[in-house]
Parts: C-alpha cells; sequence; structure tokens
C-alpha cells in the first residue's frame, strides 16, 4: 500500500467493533532522532565550551575539544532518546461506544490518512 500516492483500499467498520485505535504520526521517528540530536549537539557543544580548557597536563583538552566531543556524544544519545519518543504511538480507546467515538473525532481526523 503506497498512502502517499492515494494507493490504499478504505474498509468500513463498525465502531461497535473497536476496541481501541492505535496510532503514530507520519514520520515521527525520523523527526524525533532528528530533533534529539540537535538538543543533544546544542547541549554538548554548550556544555563543552561552559567548562573551559583542563589545566596542562597529560590528559587535558581545549574547551572547542570538549566541545567537538561532547557534541558527539550527545547528539548520538539525543538521536537515540529522540527516536524512541518518536516511535511511541497513542492509544485511543473507543470501546465498542459510539459516544468514546465521537468524542475523539476531532483526534482521529488528526492521524487520518485522508482529510476530508
Amino acid at each position: 500500500q503506497d498512502y502517499s500516492l492515494n494507493r490504499f483500499e478504505l474498509t468500513n467498520l463498525a465502531v461497535t467493533n473497536i476496541e481501541t485505535i492505535y496510532a503514530r504520526r507520519n514520520n515521527s521517528i525520523g523527526r524525533g532522532a532528528l530533533q534529539g540530536a540537535l538538543a543533544g549537539l546544542a547541549i554538548g557543544v554548550i556544555t563543552g565550551f561552559l567548562s573551559g580548557d583542563d589545566p596542562p597536563g597529560f590528559m587535558s583538552y581545549t574547551a572547542k575539544e570538549k566541545a567537538q566531543g561532547y557534541g558527539i556524544v550527545f547528539s548520538t544519545l539525543g538521536l537515540g532518546i529522540g527516536a524512541l519518543v518518536g516511535s511511541m504511538k497513542i492509544s485511543i480507546p473507543i470501546g465498542g461506544s459510539i459516544h468514546n467515538y465521537e468524542q475523539n473525532k476531532i483526534l482521529l481526523k488528526e492521524y487520518s490518512i485522508i482529510k476530508n
């Protein structure tokens, strides 16, 4: 099924047969990963620069080197966390109730492929 080219088949379901609807926004995993990576990069770079230069010695780093290293580490962590958060689905309980379905209609439209 290719939803982007309107190649899908519609099926009618009786509301009384629906217990729960699980939904995830389109491209939410990729968007979450990107946002997490950017946030992690920003946090890492800021942390690295704020920590300043180390005193001279065997294992000493400049603030710039720390910013680069922390940026890489935190952006990688942020990417994973963002993808995990983006992969979460929402649960819309219907319980076979027309009342519950009507109450959630606006939310369901936000996740619908067909926007009319």
